[in-house]
């Protein structure tokens, strides 16, 4: 019996078109096609759907032949070759499919466009399983391969977990600007700059966005192999809830460098928390269809903080072995509650009141006053108000509460630190640390370096690790604990400190200065050539 090419569950299994593309789709001649070329249209869609075009392609191809100006055909080949990174060639299909006028309204074709115009001078590093894009003349140049090296120990540990390892190579853009993000994809500028979005897992490829495009750095390796974490869950199987997504990425994102998941960070320990003791926990159908949907940054961290917690707790339950479990059964048309359900040995209702009261016996602690983790972009950081500026500059204002008592005293040790008066800094610093706590970074780092400064290195040490339990991403912190380490002559805390500001900001001058010196003193001349490399590599591409 002849059926229609584009069925409902073409619509289910390959939603990516957005509501005009549908449209246009619709609207489209469609030809009777047979039995058996409609169950491998079916097959091709849900190959799609999982970002595996290499198995769609000789399903699709022979139909195609029959029906070469079919305008639903042409559009699902070119998301096809889109997908397997033939740009020129999906573009060509794509505007064979449809005017341009009409395909203005397509987002995915906007963003092939997009891409097409950003990656035209990129460079590659081909890795065994990975293919890296930078701009060539960049920066980026000199780090892409702590990315190969991070994803590929990715691949092999996380494939164990996940049951798949990628037969292709993985693309990877790593962008020299975080708003080339919306010209890649659906999203907008000021999504971005909302949500502080820094990479995405789109189009069956990662898009990374390189830490010297942000103020302060970020996790980069790590949030690199959280998103190759989405593309292998969706290899494995479609329909799987952004809760559940989200939480098995969230998982996975430290594996490649560690044994074990890593900790809750202590702010969204906070959140869970206090979500915990109000009883003010984020429905699973509230993350839908994002997290950056939430209202609120605070929200999405928490629901974040949630959903890791959730799988934690099924591997405490099962095993690592239940995340491949419980992603086999979905791909066999289970449902979602009782896939994970049957996964974790009761009903999901009940797995759900179980996994409340494992978070509860963890005794999670709220700490009171702790700052945010925040990805500021550069050229886009939050300006002050006209009150905020007169207040900091009028020296005879007088602060109400704690936290401007403390900074007013952080201003005074400032300024006797920069006129080299390191004892009378720290006198005031010490004053601002008694309303501050060990709340606010930069206290304790400008602390650091007037103790530096005397030579007082120990100081220096016991200063900074309060406040690196609470702000374990702080670049900063690791440099100064490195800085300190390494004038006591401890080179291998010296090198963990480099190591790990390595991780969030590799464009940091002093990180490589100080690496190169250590390899060096402790005989590893490969590992002291490449440091100097990336040195010599970042100065030309200033």
């Amino acid at each position: 019996m002849p059926s229609r090419i584009f069925s409902v569950r073409f619509v289910r299994l390959f939603g990516v078109f957005s509501v005009l593309g549908l449209s246009l789709f619709l609207a489209a001649q469609v030809h009777a096609v047979n039995s058996y070329e409609q169950e491998n249209l079916n097959k091709a869609f849900r190959f799609l759907a999982r970002w595996q075009p290499d198995a769609a392609e000789p399903l699709l191809k022979p139909i195609l032949a029959r029906y070469p100006k079919d305008q639903v055909l042409l559009r699902t080949m070119a998301r096809l070759r889109y997908l397997q990174g033939r740009y020129q060639d999906a573009k060509k299909l794509y505007e064979a499919s449809d005017t341009k006028e009409r395909l203005g309204g397509d987002s995915t074709y906007q963003s092939l466009v997009s891409t097409i115009k950003i990656t035209k001078t990129y460079k590659y590093l081909e890795t065994k399983h990975f293919r890296i894009g930078y701009p060539q003349g960049s920066q980026e140049a000199a780090i892409a391969h702590y990315l190969g090296d991070a994803l590929e120990l990715a691949y092999t540990r996380l494939g164990k977990i996940f049951g798949y390892h990628p037969p292709d190579k993985v693309r990877v853009d790593l962008l020299s600007e975080a708003l080339e993000l919306a010209d890649m994809s659906p999203l907008t500028q000021a999504d971005i700059i909302r949500t502080g979005t820094i990479a995405l897992c789109k189009y069956n490829r990662i898009m990374l966005t390189s830490p010297r495009s942000l103020v302060k750095g970020y996790r980069w390796l790590d949030t690199a192999v959280h998103e190759f974490t989405h593309l292998l869950i969706n290899r494995v199987t479609d329909g799987v809830p952004i809760w559940l997504h989200e939480g098995l990425a969230r998982y996975g994102e430290t594996l490649w460098r560690q044994d074990i998941p890593s900790k809750l960070s202590p702010y969204s320990e906070s959140l869970l928390a206090l979500a915990l003791k109000e009883n003010k926990l984020v429905p699973f159908e509230k993350m839908h269809p994002s997290m950056a949907k939430l209202p609120s940054q605070e929200m999405a961290a928490q629901a974040y903080a949630q959903v890791y917690t959730v799988i934690l707790y099924l591997v405490h339950l099962k095993g690592q072995s239940a995340i491949k479990q419980a992603l086999q059964k979905i791909s066999k048309d289970t449902k979602v509650p009782v896939a994970v359900g049957e996964t974790a040995g009761m009903p999901f209702e009940k797995f759900l009141v179980a996994w409340e009261g494992y978070m509860r016996e963890q005794k999670l602690q709220y700490i009171a006053g702790l700052m945010p983790k925040k990805h500021i972009i550069k050229g886009h950081e939050p300006k002050k108000s006209k009150e905020q500026k007169k207040r900091e500059r009028n020296l005879w204002y007088k602060p109400t509460t704690s936290k401007e008592l403390g900074k007013r005293y952080l201003r005074l040790g400032e300024m006797m630190r920069r006129f080299g008066r390191y004892q009378a800094a720290l006198f005031e610093y010490r004053k601002a640390q008694h309303y501050l706590k060990d709340r606010d970074p930069g206290l304790q780092n400008k602390m650091a370096l007037s103790l530096m400064a005397l030579r007082k290195y120990e100081e220096v040490i016991t200063t900074l690790k309060p406040s690196l339990r609470l702000y374990p991403s702080n670049v900063t912190t690791f440099v100064h604990l490195g800085r300190a380490y390494y004038h006591m002559q401890h080179l291998k805390e010296a090198r963990k400190a480099f190591e790990e500001a390595n991780q969030i900001n590799p464009f940091h001058p002093t990180i490589h200065k100080y690496l190169a010196r250590i390899y060096q003193s402790l005989g590893q001349v490969s590992l002291q050539k490449r440091e100097r490399q990336i040195m010599a590599t970042l100065l030309r591409s200033e």
